[in-house]
């Protein structure tokens, strides 16, 4: 089953910002506003993006 193309688009702006999270010292709302969310406070709650995360 496919994703519609809302779905698509959210989870690709999501991959981009998960590899600005772990290649760039930019700040959560920098990141959210880089990848298309006006509001970086939707970005921000998003359980699974705490920065810490994704360090290797």
């Amino acid at each position: 089953m496919g994703s519609t193309p809302v779905q698509y688009l959210l989870q690709c702006r999501l991959k981009l910002a998960k590899q600005l999270l772990v290649s760039t010292t930019l700040s959560i709302k920098q990141i959210a506003f880089e990848v298309g969310f006006q509001q970086s406070s939707y970005f921000a709650s998003i359980p699974a993006f705490p920065r810490s995360n994704f360090a290797s």
